[in-house]
This record gives C-alpha cells, sequence and structure tokens, in this order.
C-alpha cells in the first residue's frame, strides 16, 4: 500500500520558545512529510528565524483566525495532498505520531479526521485529552482529562470531534465540509468541524498510540483576549451556546433564546454552590453575545444541517456517568509526599476533648437567661425583631433623633436564630461557648505550622483561658470577643483557601473567609482592615490564588460601607474604626502582651524566618493598631496580637532542641494559663443574668399592642436624670455608639422632657398632662422608688389627677399617664440591605460543602490510609 501523503501546516502565534521545539520534533517523524508550511499569524521576528533553522516554507498572511490561518497554509502548498496535519506551535509530536495517525487512516477508508492522545506539556505522563464531546445541554466536555497515562486509553475509538492540535484530516473532506468557521467562538470550532464531519457521514477518531505534548495555551489563559474572544469562560460559555443553537429541536434553540436571562440567573446558585463564579459573569455576557450574534448563529446552524441531520450525534454524547466521573476528578486531591507525614486532624489526636476545658471554666456563665451589664443589654423579644432593627439607615431614638443601626446587628441577628423565640438566652449561648471556639480556632491555625500536637494543645489551650477569650467572655464583652474568635477562623480559611489544590476547594474556603471576614468587618473594621493586609501578603506568596482570597473581603466591605458612609458624610469618620464601645483595656492585659511579646521574639532564633517573621510582624502591626482605636478599647486588636505570638511561642517550643528548656518554657506556659483562668473565675462576673425584661410587664404588655408606646424612666442615682424609651425598652440591636458618643438633642423634644421633669421633681402639677401629652408619654417609671429620698417624689407624682398608679415593681414605681399611643415610630431600611443580604447568601453557597467534595475528600483518605 503507498504511503499517506501528508503536507504539514503548523499555526503559530508569537510563541517562539514552543515552536522551537515543535518544529524539531516534527523534523524527526518517521513518517515521511511532503511539504511543512509555518502560518506565523504575528509580527515576531524570533519565530520567523526559528522557522530558518528548518529550512521550512513559511508564510505571515497577518493576525488571521486559526480557520483562515489553516486555509493560508493549504493555498501556498506547491502540491495538494491527500491529508493535512495540523499541528499549532504549542504542539510536539513525538517520532512516530505522524505514523500512527497514517495508519490509522488506512486501515479505515471511512476515516476523515483523526486526533492523537494529547499529552501535558511539562508533565507527559498525564492525559490532557483525547476527544471532545458535547453534553445534552450542549456543553462542551472532554472525554479524559487530566488523567496518568498507563494504557487504559490506548484503543482507537470514535468521538464527536477532536481538538485541531495535532489533527490529521483529509483534504477533499476539509474542502467539503468548508474548513473551521472564524465567526465561531474559538472553543467551538472544533466540535462544529467535527460535527459537520459526523452529519456528512465521516467517521472521527482518536489515535491513542499517537502522542502529542500540548501546552493548551488557549485552554490555560496563555492566549490574549483578542484570541480567545474574551476570558476563558467567556469562551466556553460561548462555545456551549454556539453548540446549542446547532445541535437543539428548532423550537428547543428558539427557547433557549427566549429563556435566556432566566436561565442565566437561576444557575447563578448552581455555580456559587459548585464552586465556579467565575462562570457567572461568563454566562451572563454569553446570553448578551448570544442576543446580539443570534443571525450568525442561526446561520451557522443552516449551514451545518445542510450536511446531515444532527440526531446520530447524541449516540456520542458525553453519559452521565462520564460526567460524574469527571465531577468528582476535579475535587479529589492527590496525595502529596509520604503518606505517613500528614498531620493528625483535631479529632484523630483526640484534641477535641480539650475543648471541653474553656467550657467548664466558663461555669460561671452557664446560660439561665438574660446578660445584663454597663454595655450589654438583651436583645430584642425574637429573632424577626432583632432581624427588623438590622441594616437600617435611620434608625429614631428619640422624637426627632434617628440615626444608623450598628452594623454589629447583622452578627445578632445570625445568632438570634439559635432560639428564636428567645434572643437573650441565644447570646447567652454564644458568649458561653466562646472560649472552646477561641480553642478550636487556634488549634487548628496553628496546625498549619506546627506539627506537634502537645505544643498545638498547649498554645490553644493557653489562649481559650486567657483574658482575651475566658476573661472577655466572663464580662461579656460580646463585640470584642467575636471580633477575635471571627478573626482567628478568617485567618485559618484564607492560609486554606491559598494552600488548596484546585480551584473548586479554594472557592469553598474563600467562601468561609468571606462569611467570618464581614463578622469581624461588623465587630471590629480595624481588625478587618489588619486581615486585608494579611490577604495582600498571601497573594504575593500564592500569588496564583490571589484573585480568589481577594474576594473575601466582599461580604465586610458590603455590610460596613454604608454605615461607615452615612458617619464620614456626618463628619464621625473616626466612628468607622469601631462599631461597639468596649471597656478600656487594664494593666493585666499590659503584662501579658509584655509576656507574649518575650516568647514570641524566641521563635525568630530557631524558627523558620520565612514563617516566623510575618507572624511576629502581624503581631507588632495588631498591638501598634490595639493603641490607636479611637472609639473603644483596642482589646480585640490586643488579642490577635496575642493569637500571632501564642503561634509565635509554638513555633519556638516546635524548634527548640534543648528538653530543659523546652520543658521550662512549656510548665511555665501550662501554669501560667492555669493560673489566669483561676484568678479571672474567681472574680466578680462584669455583668449579671437576669430576666430579659428592661421595663415593668405592663409596660411591655402595651408595648406588644404597639411599639409607639413611650415612657419616661427618672433615676436619681448619679442626680437627677430622663430617659424617653420607646417601646419594651432599647434591646441590645436598638442601641448605636453614634447615640452613646454623640448625645444628640431633639431640639423639640428636649425642652419638654426637661420642664415635664423638673416639676415632677417638684412635685408641681400644674401644667404637667399638657406636658405629658406634648411628650406623647404613657407611662412614668420612677427607678428605686423605694428608697428614702424619693419618697417625696413618688408622693408627688401620686397627687397628679391624671397619673394613674400602676404598682411598685422590681424596676421602680410605675404610673399610666392615660396619653393614648402616638403614631408608631418607621424604620428605613437600607436601600442595600437586598443586596447585603444577596452577597451573604452567595459565600453562603460557596462555602457550603458539595457531595463530590466530600467524597473526594474520603477517596484522598483511604488512597493514602
Amino acid at each position: 500500500m503507498a504511503a499517506l501523503s501528508v503536507a504539514a501546516i503548523v499555526v503559530s502565534h508569537e510563541r517562539a520558545d514552543y515552536l522551537l521545539e515543535t518544529l524539531s520534533q516534527l523534523s524527526k517523524q518517521t513518517h515521511f512529510i511532503e511539504q511543512v508550511v509555518v502560518v506565523e499569524t504575528s509580527s515576531d521576528q524570533t519565530s520567523l528565524d526559528v522557522v530558518t533553522k528548518f529550512d521550512y516554507s513559511v508564510i505571515t498572511p497577518g493576525d488571521l483566525r486559526l480557520g483562515a490561518a489553516i486555509e493560508s497554509g493549504i493555498a501556498a502548498l506547491a502540491q495538494k495532498p491527500g491529508w493535512i496535519w495540523v499541528l499549532h506551535e504549542d504542539s510536539a509530536p513525538d517520532e512516530n505520531a505522524l505514523a500512527q495517525l497514517a495508519k490509522a487512516a488506512e486501515i479505515s477508508p471511512s476515516v476523515a479526521v483523526i486526533g492523537p492522545k494529547l499529552l501535558n506539556w511539562e508533565n507527559p505522563i498525564e492525559i490532557q485529552q483525547m476527544g471532545l464531546t458535547l453534553t445534552w445541554t450542549g456543553r462542551p466536555f472532554l472525554l479524559v482529562q487530566k488523567e496518568y497515562d498507563q494504557g487504559q486509553h490506548d484503543a482507537a475509538g470514535d468521538t464527536l470531534a477532536v481538538s485541531t492540535a495535532g489533527m490529521l484530516v483529509s483534504l477533499s473532506a476539509w474542502e467539503k465540509l468548508g474548513g473551521l468557521n472564524d465567526k465561531t467562538p474559538v472553543f467551538a470550532q472544533d466540535l462544529e468541524f467535527g460535527g459537520k464531519a459526523r452529519a456528512a457521514g465521516f467517521r472521527v477518531i482518536v489515535e491513542a498510540r499517537a502522542r502529542v505534548r500540548h501546552a493548551g495555551l488557549s485552554m490555560s489563559s496563555g492566549r490574549s483576549r483578542k484570541w480567545l474572544g474574551g476570558t476563558w469562560a467567556q469562551g466556553i460559555s460561548k462555545a456551549h451556546i454556539h453548540m446549542a443553537t446547532l445541535t437543539f429541536p428548532a423550537l428547543s434553540a428558539l427557547a433557549l433564546y427566549l429563556l435566556m436571562p432566566i436561565i442565566a440567573l437561576i444557575s447563578i446558585p448552581k455555580h456559587l454552590l459548585s464552586k465556579r463564579p467565575g462562570r457567572i459573569l461568563g454566562q451572563l455576557s454569553g446570553w448578551f453575545w448570544a442576543w446580539g450574534t443570534a443571525p450568525k448563529r442561526f446561520a451557522a446552524r443552516a449551514e451545518f444541517r445542510k450536511l446531515g441531520s444532527p440526531k446520530p450525534l447524541r449516540s456520542l454524547y458525553a453519559t452521565r456517568a462520564q460526567q460524574k466521573r469527571r465531577r468528582a476528578q476535579k475535587l479529589q486531591e492527590e496525595p502529596l509526599g509520604d503518606p505517613r507525614a500528614i498531620r493528625a486532624t483535631i479529632f484523630s489526636s483526640n484534641s477535641i476533648w480539650l475543648a471541653l476545658i474553656p467550657i467548664l471554666a466558663s461555669f460561671k456563665i452557664f446560660p439561665v437567661g438574660a446578660i445584663v451589664s454597663d454595655n450589654l443589654a438583651p436583645p430584642g423579644s425574637s429573632a424577626l425583631s432583632v432581624f427588623e432593627a438590622t441594616g437600617i439607615s435611620q434608625l429614631p431614638f428619640l422624637f426627632g433623633v434617628a440615626l444608623p443601626s450598628d452594623p454589629f446587628n447583622w452578627y445578632l441577628s445570625l445568632i438570634s436564630w439559635i432560639w428564636p423565640s428567645n434572643p437573650s438566652v441565644a447570646l447567652a449561648i454564644v458568649i458561653f461557648i466562646s472560649p472552646a471556639f477561641s480553642f478550636l480556632g487556634l488549634w487548628l491555625l496553628s496546625s498549619i505550622f506546627i506539627s506537634k500536637i502537645w505544643v498545638r494543645n498547649l498554645i490553644a489551650l493557653g489562649f481559650s483561658l486567657s483574658p482575651f477569650a475566658l476573661g472577655l467572655a466572663l464580662e461579656g464583652q460580646i463585640v470584642e470577643l467575636t471580633a477575635l474568635n471571627s478573626a482567628i477562623w478568617a485567618a485559618f480559611f484564607l492560609i486554606r483557601s491559598s494552600m488548596a489544590i484546585n480551584s473548586a476547594r479554594s472557592w469553598r474556603w474563600v467562601g468561609l473567609a468571606g462569611l467570618a471576614l464581614a463578622v469581624t468587618a461588623v465587630s471590629s473594621p480595624l481588625l478587618f482592615g489588619l486581615l486585608a493586609l494579611l490577604i495582600a501578603g498571601l497573594g504575593i506568596r500564592f500569588w496564583r490564588k490571589s484573585a480568589f482570597m481577594i474576594w473575601a473581603l466582599l461580604p465586610g466591605i458590603a455590610l460596613i460601607l454604608p454605615w461607615a458612609l452615612v458617619t464620614g458624610k456626618s463628619g464621625w469618620l473616626f466612628f468607622t474604626t469601631s462599631t461597639a464601645a468596649a471597656l478600656p483595656m487594664s494593666q493585666d492585659f499590659a503584662y501579658l502582651m509584655i509576656a507574649f511579646l518575650a516568647l514570641g521574639a524566641g521563635s525568630l532564633l530557631v524558627a523558620r524566618l520565612s514563617i516566623a517573621i510575618p507572624i511576629f510582624g502581624f503581631a507588632i502591626l495588631s498591638f501598634a493598631g490595639g493603641w490607636l482605636q479611637p472609639a473603644s478599647s483596642g482589646v480585640a486588636l490586643m488579642g490577635f496580637s496575642a493569637l500571632c505570638l501564642s503561634v509565635a511561642t509554638g513555633l519556638l517550643l516546635e524548634n527548640l532542641t534543648g528538653r530543659a528548656l523546652t520543658s521550662v518554657i512549656a510548665g511555665a506556659t501550662l501554669i501560667g494559663s492555669i493560673g489566669s483562668a483561676a484568678l479571672l473565675v474567681n472574680a466578680s462576673s462584669g455583668f449579671e443574668v437576669k430576666d430579659s425584661r428592661q421595663l415593668p410587664a405592663l409596660v411591655v404588655a402595651a408595648a406588644e399592642q404597639s411599639d409607639s408606646v413611650r415612657t419616661l424612666v427618672l433615676s436619681f442615682e448619679k442626680g437627677a436624670v430622663a430617659e424617653l424609651v420607646w417601646g419594651d425598652g432599647r434591646s441590645l440591636e436598638e442601641r448605636s455608639v453614634l447615640m452613646d458618643f454623640l448625645r444628640p438633642e431633639d431640639q423639640r423634644l428636649q425642652p419638654t422632657i426637661a420642664e415635664l421633669t423638673a416639676r415632677l421633681v417638684a412635685g408641681n402639677a400644674n401644667g404637667v398632662s399638657g406636658l405629658v401629652e406634648a411628650a406623647g408619654i404613657n407611662f412614668v417609671l420612677l427607678a428605686d422608688a423605694e428608697s428614702v429620698e424619693l419618697a417625696a417624689v413618688a408622693a408627688g407624682i401620686n397627687a397628679i389627677p391624671s397619673f394613674q398608679p400602676a404598682g411598685n415593681t422590681p424596676f421602680g414605681s410605675l404610673w399610666s399617664t392615660g396619653v393614648e399611643l402616638s403614631t408608631a415610630k418607621v424604620t428605613e431600611p437600607n436601600n442595600q440591605r437586598n443586596l447585603q443580604l444577596g452577597l451573604i447568601a452567595a459565600f453562603v453557597l460557596l462555602a457550603i460543602p458539595t457531595r463530590a467534595s466530600v467524597i473526594g475528600s474520603k477517596k484522598t483518605k483511604r488512597s493514602v490510609s
């Protein structure tokens, strides 16, 4: 049998490095090549110089698309061969690749298109692809991808299409089919060509014994956006729509274009859940592209169907089993290194049981009721009432004063659903278990840097029993405690995202990090900014993952930005560094920080500097930031500094070689932790646990009927103080840092309240009824009315005819004024609240582990056991 007549067309575009290797391998082919034409579509002189080394023909027709470039190469041939071998500059064939392809063509006369086994350029034992097909929705699908070549796919087989890289095609078939359509999206050109060949009655096969190394520049973003027609995700979306247009029945194709906006929107949760958020923009842009180029799509459909019906192609579509296997493969990790070196988890090491110690140390704050302190009031009566005060741009406090609600309300709203009917108990539960969460977070974070289990246990336990965890819990400092705990978990999630083995895992960690950072932002924006620096540092170290991690900041920015903008417009921009007031730092914190700094500095002498220096640097930054906190204390930032120094201490203990010195430091740390916990537990709690009501039961019952109820509370503990309280009291979510610090005065209401208070204290009933009605006051509460010095005040109020005594209550003496209920207070939700909720929901979907990822994780564990 005569040898197959073959000419090679090599299409190149500015990649002389790959072109040199490809032409070198082309020159070594065992099968005779009649002619070789290199089509350089750029003006790169280096590529032209490479071609001259091999004495091949070269043409420069200009910046053409692939189909036109191949046609130019064919036109430049001195004689027309029977077959043409299409190569890209990044596809280097083995020496016998063409011989194997030609052999397959000679055996079966019906074969018109033959593709090789494409192998990874850098790792030739990994199969890059072997044939192309579609899913039933028209989406491009690789039959084999990223599998190690162990001969499992060495049999030749029919397929829908093959890549143009290394494709051997009959010239007569090429001309009959019209070549590649350059109006087709790049990632659909080979699929459309293979589909046309199939529809025209030709066979398309893969010859697995023909091996070609392929860099896959188009698939790996190695080509320009102009070449691809946008990003990789946009290119895939366009190819998907184009192939669906060609293969769908007429009515289905028409319905696709009409319903495309709905499909694009519905697919957003799907892409988030499958950890492929990059496809959202690609699909949306694909929708606009499809509508803008619809005539061209349907013209291509008409040309396609002139060759034959696409129905027989469906037998070559990807099966459900193949698609399921591909999804599992993408999320399955390969074991790295020695399986025995895999670090123990918190469960396998039984360290999880140590989390019970900080819980036991918190026995004094066991949740039995509402927690009340100077800066901590009970939340609302239900989870829904807490949410109603979340994301409010104008939350009323007095008759004419309205300020934005605190961003921290977002977190309060979240935890309220732990006990929806009694958010006060939910808050108490969260504070009670917070030290245990500090232990778990630091243990997992330290496991990234420290391999010794006892060291992880020691530093995590020590931190959870310190004033920064247990101490804040015992004092009821929910905001600072939340900021610190969320920062620990956010740092852990961010580092795991940077180290994830594939994009799906990275996106899942980014979802978790985004939620944790959102909590950090609403509780301590300055600490949130510090974690933004961590993202920047990780982005420099793991630059390929920087595009993932930067998105983790989005929820936090979305939640804090409206509040910051409102405060900034009013000249209160300095409040954006804190959304809650806290007690100033005590001297004990300073002494503890000095001890932490001394131990942490030791890690610089023995641990790897690439790890120790960044950790110590963040400790110094957060320590300095703690002193810059303007509106409240810097306990959260000091705690984060102590956290970093705890990890540094762990690095010191891990790398010390002297057993005696290690024992002394570890023993001192353990004794110090136990002593700290004992002192904190024995100290009096900074809050009391009582009923969640803030006002007498009669007022609360009236407030249940209408929240327009107003109560004038008179207190004489620190002089005569009058406060007008809405509804059933100012619950935690209705309080505002801005209100507490700015103390704005209502020019209409304040004089009325002042005059009314003066007359009540003096026992002067003249004009009291008019003042009460003008202020809309329904009840008057005299706090501590049973004391001797206030008896005269109570007697004076009793003498007012319009006041009806309601008896003595745990809160003081109560009177009803008889004034009808006034107009209810009105709250104005932020215009951005729906957007904020949407972003949170999107990151929740990213954070949810999919079934495929769980299966992949289990397979990995079994493979290394």
